[in-house]
């Protein structure tokens, strides 16, 4: 089993990018434009006279209402990294040049798949059959046609259930997992992220079993497991990579252990794995991570109202992910910036950040 690091980057992101969004929409206005009054009890209904506030100049009320708006589109920018995560993590049969070649010479296509798989079954051929229902359930993704592409891998699992031995059931097993996870069936996931685990186990393979118990967390944490899920990866996926030297994922558990804790809302113990996540990677000089890092870092610092020291690593995670092309970490931390910007009253530069929010989505998305 081998764990695909942008689709662990993505996911990451992903889980960030909705939080945020469920922040922004959340976020009252500034009740003082002039940032004078800094302590202001709204729930107070005692004697006295009604306190009027001086309303923010027009400009500022603009910017205001472009950040409530913007944030409307976070979940879209969620759904699409989402997205990019399944069909990057999307695994071929090993038959899938074969497969392939068929495809081309027999031009099938969405239209009649289903009778090109027909005749593979016929002829008693399940490794083209199941092969070939891989293939289309990929082409139902990038369609966006989730349902269908849950519906042929399905298919194609039924087809080999009762053979222990068929090659490719892992394969099938891990992105039909991917997409029930996407669609939010987190239920069925991990039942077959639970075979998964056996096999690896089976394998004898210290890596496949360490990332079997990292997607097993991550599953249990989003069905608010988080108590057996911290402990999954710091009592049992922690110490597999140890014991196989495997620094690289070790890196990428804690990074995630980070994610665990950010959706439980515990920050100081997200950046507290965080931490180590980035000085493993300083000592191994492994930088494809350290731009997730920061933006993590810096979200975590946000949460925590500790403003000066996001903006310094949400800067830095904005830097980063500007030399590496990474659009998702660019465009969140652009946004996170101009929130910063806005609640320190910067009002020019969260009007910067706002116009570079807006020529990154109009490029990006």
């Amino acid at each position: 089993m081998r764990l695909n690091i942008l689709p662990t980057l993505l996911g990451l992101l992903a889980s960030c990018l909705s939080c945020l969004s469920s922040y922004a929409q959340s976020v009252n206005p500034l009740v003082d434009a002039s940032g004078i009054i800094k302590k202001y009890d709204n729930t107070f209904d005692g004697i006295g006279p009604e306190v009027y506030f001086v309303p923010a100049p027009q400009k500022e009320n603009d910017i205001i209402n472009d950040f409530k708006s913007i944030a409307l589109f976070t979940d879209s920018i969620h759904r699409f990294a989402l997205q990019e995560e399944l069909i990057n993590s999307f695994e071929n049969t090993r038959n899938y040049s074969i497969v392939d070649n068929i495809i081309l010479l027999d031009s099938i296509s969405l239209q009649n798949w289903d009778k090109a798989v027909a005749y593979q079954i016929e002829a008693d051929n399940t490794l083209l059959a199941t092969g070939l229902l891989n293939a289309f359930a990929k082409e139902y993704i990038l369609k966006k046609e989730y349902i269908k592409a849950e519906t042929l891998l399905t298919r194609a699992l039924n087809l080999i259930a009762y053979d222990r031995t068929f090659e490719d059931k892992a394969v099938l097993q891990a992105n039909l997992a991917s997409i029930l996870i996407f669609n939010n069936n987190y239920t069925e996931a991990k039942l077959l992220e639970e075979e998964l685990y056996l096999d690896a186990k089976k394998s004898k393979s210290l890596t496949n079993e360490a990332n079997s118990h990292v997607k097993l967390a991550l599953l249990e944490a989003y069905s608010q497991e988080y108590t057996n899920a911290e402990n999954r990866i710091i009592r049992k996926a922690i110490p597999l990579f140890n014991r196989a030297k495997d620094y690289d994922n070790k890196i990428n558990a804690w990074i995630k252990l980070g994610k665990i804790y950010t959706l439980n809302k515990k920050y100081i113990q997200a950046q507290w794995f965080l931490i180590q996540a980035q000085e493993l990677a300083k000592l191994k000089n492994i930088a494809k991570y350290d731009a997730q890092i920061e933006f993590m870092l810096g979200y975590a610092k946000f949460y925590q109202n500790n403003l000066h020291m996001s903006e310094k690593e949400l800067t830095q995670a904005l830097k980063l992910a500007q030399e590496n092309g990474n659009k998702y970490i660019e465009i969140a931390a652009t946004q996170m910036l101009g929130e910063i910007a806005l609640k320190q009253n910067k009002i020019d530069d969260a009007e910067t950040f706002l116009n570079s929010y807006w020529k990154l989505r109009k490029a990006y998305f």
